[in-house]
């Protein structure tokens, strides 16, 4: 039987592992030692088998709230059928980050969902639902498609449009194509401004963005002005959740650069 140090221990490790600081849901440590079994028991409802926890801890759980048998029938020896329930249909991926109140109930839902792998590194990070709610809904929307720039748009059309007439034609065309083409130049013509700070899709933008370092406040504010340029929206828990996209399909995406608390580093 666990004593009363035990008891305590469990609870506040516990406490770190599923609720915030000021969660009403957290364990009362201070409280009797009855308090606390009872505590630690319905608690132990919100653990999922990714969670690590200290031996010591595990044998109080394991003590306190064992797995239920199935139960069984009036016929010896038989399991008693379960009964059917009306199917509901259930909330999407979604609809469930969204109405999750407790950040418990969304650290559950990162582990059991492979949507949001690139998160569960930094799980333990996460103080605020809100923080966390944030950055599992920028999961869950499309990644930004990379723009065609204009010019490559009207060239295919053009090229799509255009019919050799004879055969003369599709063998001049076919010359033009074996002259190698000019590289363009870095710098634009004479009296012509860049529409943009940079050439190329916005999500390319933030990728150099990105790989050059900062805090994420410098790296937020460099995002912005260009996003404003484009028209675009963005936030800091976007650009956030498209590092670690990146990072989660590329580890050397960041070189040696390192993803810090306060930055890129």
């Amino acid at each position: 039987m666990a004593n009363e140090k035990q008891l305590r221990k469990a609870a506040a490790e516990l406490n770190d592992l599923l609720f915030e600081e000021d969660d009403p849901q957290a364990i009362n440590v201070e409280a009797s030692v009855k308090g606390i079994t009872a505590a630690i028991i319905e608690a132990a409802v919100l653990l999922t088998p990714e969670d690590e926890l200290t031996p010591a801890t595990q044998a109080v759980i394991d003590e306190l709230a064992p797995t239920p048998a199935p139960k069984k029938s009036k016929v010896k020896g038989k399991p008693e059928p379960e009964e059917d329930e009306p199917e509901e249909d259930e909330p999407s991926l979604k609809e469930q980050v969204e109405d999750a109140e407790k950040l418990a109930d969304l650290k559950i839902l990162v582990k059991e969902n492979k949507e949001f792998k690139s998160l569960k590194a930094d799980l333990a990070s996460y103080k605020k639902a809100n923080d966390l709610r944030d950055d599992m809904l920028a999961l869950l929307e499309p990644e930004e498609e990379e723009e065609e720039d204009v010019p490559t748009k009207i060239h295919k059309q053009n090229i799509a449009k255009k019919k050799p007439n004879s055969k003369e034609d599709a063998e001049e065309e076919e010359e033009e194509e074996d002259v190698p083409k000019k590289k363009r130049s870095g710098t634009p013509p004479k009296g012509v401004k860049p529409s943009f700070k940079k050439e190329g899709s916005m999500a390319q933008f933030m990728d150099d963005t990105v790989k050059e370092g900062g805090t994420w406040d410098e790296i937020f504010a460099t995002i912005s002005k260009e996003a404003k340029k484009r028209g675009v929206k963005t936030s800091l828990s976007t650009i956030k959740s498209h590092v670690r996209f990146r990072v989660s399909k590329d580890a050397k995406f960041l070189g040696k650069l390192k993803i810090r608390e306060d930055g890129i580093e």
